[in-house]
């Protein structure tokens, strides 16, 4: 009698508590995030130098620096200015994968310029300084 109760008791417990493991991987895997990472430029050095997110994340780069300018994420095509001494939010969506640069541009720096490359106005130049890296959901 009592192996009868016990095989009834798996018969009908064990697959419950496979379906629920299954279950648990398969919702495992986090879809798009709201990420915020602080992120401190200083003497043309990015902390972290390599920033991590998933494809899809909306993220918020809270930029710290020791310069006023702007920052540049290539292949976004994204720019945001920042002033010395400000923490300042770089929001995007982070919907292309790969490695991207990005680049750190000192203030009197023009980046619009008509032909579509850089110029220099004024002492200020072009830096790479990190990178951000999107892995793929």
């Amino acid at each position: 009698m009592k192996k009868s109760i016990k095989f009834r008791f798996g018969i009908i417990f064990f697959p419950l508590i496979l379906s629920l493991a299954l279950l648990a991987v398969a919702c495992g895997g986090a879809g798009p995030q709201q990420r915020e990472i602080a992120v401190k430029l200083t003497a043309g050095q990015l902390d972290p130098g390599t920033i991590k997110v998933g494809q899809n994340d909306t993220v918020t780069l809270k930029i710290e620096t020791d310069q006023p300018g702007s920052v540049h994420l290539h292949g976004y095509d994204l720019e945001q200015d920042i002033g010395s001494g400000d923490i300042t939010d770089f929001v995007f969506l982070a919907d292309a994968s790969g490695r991207f640069r990005i680049a750190f541009h000192a203030a009197g720096v023009d980046h619009h310029q008509a032909s579509g490359g850089h110029h220099e106005v004024a002492d200020g130049e072009e830096v790479d300084v990190g990178f951000l890296e999107v892995q793929p959901r």
